[in-house]
């Protein structure tokens, strides 16, 4: 996959309401992510900036160390075909 872009908002499992899924499903079927994860709140209930904010922050670390992950990985991958491909 080339890149994915993402638009993140707040409030955007609240203006989706009723065609949120059927924006997943398309976005899976047409190939446009591998994998998605939603993390928010009930409809209803309230989600602060700050709070937003708070997640927002963990979520931003979390993917910091998985991408710090990924390229631990990559390398490793390029080390062993190298390895094969010099045998």
């Amino acid at each position: 996959m080339g890149g994915v872009g993402i638009r993140l908002s707040h409030n955007f499992a609240f203006d989706a309401r009723g065609s949120e899924q059927t924006i997943r499903q398309k976005m899976i079927e047409a190939k446009a992510v591998d994998v998605m994860v939603a993390k928010g709140v009930a409809p209803g209930e309230d989600l602060s900036d700050e709070d937003f904010k708070e997640q927002l922050e963990k979520l931003q670390e979390e993917l910091e160390g998985l991408n710090a992950h990924a390229r631990e990985l990559e390398a490793t991958i390029a080390l062993k075909v190298a390895g094969i491909l010099e045998a």
